[in-house]
């Protein structure tokens, strides 16, 4: 079978019943591939299993997203806790002990940020003590991609077109102050570390009218308003509701960038979710929504590429994906990678607004070789091998 690579040893460490990992081993049991040795998210912060024993000379490394389970959730958390920032929405080791499942609610993401990357730090010391391996994404990619602000301050060093930033702020009044001077009126405000649409305000003012379209909820508790993400895209009209909740969101941490408008496709807004696999553009997802946010769990639907690629024209389109086999250049250490990707007015011109190191989750949408993202993953690997490692 043309492709394959039968003598692979992939590990991953992921969440055991996961749906990525169940898609994996479709994709790699359909190549003829031995079915991959997962390392638990759970057991590996536990302690109870060490990478360094379980990669062999010439494994291949694959980290997975560890969302979708709230035990891994708790644990990145309290591995956190000594980068609490004072002001946010931190959790002592006392209170993730009490802490209960709760769907939807934000907590800490300035601390699970600090936590995941201290996971990841982990995981690079623990793999120095294995035998000669690779890895598909590796750790220092995986933690710039989490953060926005320093992804798109990369990419933009390296010439990639992105949505103007107008940098951190503090909370509302420092928002609308910083509007003002650059002379800006619609911007989104985003979790510095979120993903997903987690944590996102899409602002706009014009004089004294403000309004907000927002996932995020306000919910109070006998402890204290709490954020919670929401699948319903929700419209805001009173500033001090506004203000609150802009305010909650920056105590953790937020990125600010100018709202580019996107063009329009059968009659709604879009943008375009791209994969890049070993430097090939091959799988594209055009979403379709009536608000800012157009990820497809928000109730947006997906478009028709040809559609798309026949509106634009063969060269914008060749453009936009010539761009985003740059935003996977600019990350050397991701075998895949996920860009998001708005296409302007005009249909000619296009922003990159999100890159994301676990965005291959595209079920059912193929390459033109007829594949889906792991498939492609997998063959990918026996043509363009992934990067060595000590």
């Amino acid at each position: 079978m043309a492709g394959h690579r039968p003598s692979l040893d992939l590990v991953v460490v992921a969440n055991p019943g996961s749906r990525r990992l169940a898609l994996l081993g479709q994709a790699m049991a359909g190549r003829g591939v031995p079915a991959p040795r997962v390392v638990s998210y759970e057991e590996y912060l536990r302690g109870g299993v060490r990478l360094a024993r379980v990669l062999r000379e010439g494994s291949v490394l694959r980290i997975e997203s560890p969302g979708q389970d709230f035990e891994v959730e708790r644990a990145i958390l309290a591995l956190g806790t000594e980068d609490e920032r004072p002001g946010g929405s931190s959790l002592g080791r006392e209170g993730l002990g009490r802490l209960a499942f709760d769907r939807g609610r934000i907590l800490g993401p300035g601390q699970w940020y600090a936590g995941f990357s201290r996971l990841l730090r982990r995981i690079r010391e623990d793999r120095t003590d294995a035998p000669p391996h690779a890895v598909m994404n590796d750790e220092e990619s995986i933690a710039m991609l989490f953060d926005k602000p320093r992804c798109r301050e990369h990419l933009v060093d390296g010439g990639i077109p992105c949505p103007r930033a107008l940098g951190p702020v503090g909370g509302y009044d420092e928002l609308r102050d910083r509007m003002l001077d650059a002379r800006v009126g619609r911007v989104f405000v985003k979790l510095r570390c979120g993903s997903s649409a987690s944590g996102i305000v899409a602002f706009e003012s014009s004089g004294p009218r403000t309004q907000a379209f927002t996932t995020v909820e306000v919910v109070e508790a006998a402890d204290g308003p709490r954020l919670y993400n929401s699948r319903r895209i929700r419209r805001l009209s009173d500033e001090r509701e506004i203000a609150r909740l802009i305010d909650m969101l920056a105590a953790d941490g937020v990125h600010v960038e100018q709202w580019v408008p996107k063009a329009g496709l059968e009659g709604l807004a879009f943008d375009v979710r791209v994969v890049v696999i070993a430097g090939r553009a091959g799988h594209a997802v055009v979403r379709l929504g009536r608000g800012p946010m157009t990820n497809l769990h928000l109730k947006s639907r997906r478009g028709s590429v040809p559609t798309l690629r026949g509106r634009m024209g063969e060269p914008a389109w060749e453009s936009l994906l010539e761009t985003c086999r740059r935003v996977g250049e600019a990350f050397p250490g991701c075998q895949y990678l996920g860009v998001d990707v708005a296409v302007l007015p005009g249909y000619r011109r296009h922003v990159i607004f999100e890159a994301n190191a676990f965005g291959d989750l595209l079920p059912g949408v193929l390459d033109p070789s007829g594949r889906d993202t792991y498939t492609a993953e997998i063959e990918a690997l026996a043509v363009r091998p992934a990067r060595s490692r000590p």
